[in-house]
C-alpha cells in the first residue's frame, strides 16, 4: 500500500509548483517507483525533463532539473 500528499501553489496567473509525496512501504519499492517516474518525466514531461539530474541529499538520491 502507498500513500500520497500533493501540495499545490499557483505562483502566477497559470504558473503552478507542485510537490508531490509519496510514502511506500519500503526503500526498494520507493527507489523502483521513483526510477519508473523519472522516465516518464524524461518521456513526456518536455525540454525540461531531459535535464534531470541525480543530486544526494542527506544520503538520498533525488532528481532535480537541471
Amino acid at each position: 500500500m502507498k500513500e500520497g500528499i500533493v501540495a499545490e501553489k499557483e505562483l502566477k496567473e497559470g504558473k503552478y509548483l507542485m510537490l508531490w509525496t509519496t510514502l511506500y512501504p519500503n526503500e526498494t519499492i520507493a527507489k523502483n517507483e521513483t526510477e519508473k517516474m523519472v522516465e516518464g518525466m524524461r518521456k513526456c514531461g518536455g525540454s525540461w525533463a531531459s535535464n534531470l539530474k541525480e543530486v544526494t541529499i542527506v544520503n538520498k538520491k533525488i532528481q532535480s532539473p537541471g
